[in-house]
């Protein structure tokens, strides 16, 4: 874990546009248990483009596991309102 977060803290230095860097340290981050970063970190990703649908997906999966859930529907709501393409199994 510690070599995948100094990668994705490296590629954010470099590039702090970056944002798939940034939400995959998100995901490690609610991986490994740290809610409340994870949570920072998708919502920064969030607010600097709103067109970054696994964020939005992965920002639901931490409000489940904070247990709010009005705001993980909220989440979720916004991927299937804005990503339509997401709900598409083939």
């Amino acid at each position: 874990m510690k070599k995948i977060h100094e990668t994705c803290l490296s590629i954010i230095k470099r590039e702090p546009k970056n944002l798939y860097a940034a939400n995959g340290l998100g995901v490690l981050l609610a991986k490994h248990g740290h809610l409340r970063e994870a949570k920072e970190a998708f919502a920064q990703i969030r607010d600097n483009d709103k067109s970054v649908a696994p964020t939005w997906v992965n920002l639901g999966h931490v409000y489940v596991k904070q247990q709010q859930y009005s705001n993980a529907i909220a989440a979720y709501q916004h991927c299937l309102d804005n990503f339509p393409q997401l709900n598409k199994v083939e």
